[in-house]
């Protein structure tokens, strides 16, 4: 099992979308927000199943990619 390790600029982007959700519904920013902080919990015990970060010749730093569409009344 990995450790996650969350980087500032990541949960600032959280904040962020959290902030943004928020000026509509409170309740569904603060859903959001926890559906994509426990959507990485697969890399705890698939460390690979997000990608290479392109940024780092690093194969142990990954990112998951999530879209999330909803309508936030």
């Amino acid at each position: 099992m990995v450790k996650v390790i969350w980087t500032d600029s990541a949960i600032e982007d959280l904040n962020n979308i959290g902030d943004y959700i928020e000026k509509d519904s409170v309740k569904y920013a603060r859903i959001t927000v926890e559906e994509l902080f426990d959507s990485v919990d697969i890399l705890e015990s698939h460390p690979k199943a997000g990608t290479k970060v392109p940024e780092f010749d690093d194969e142990s730093i990954r990112q998951l990619i999530r879209v999330v569409i909803g309508l936030y009344i």
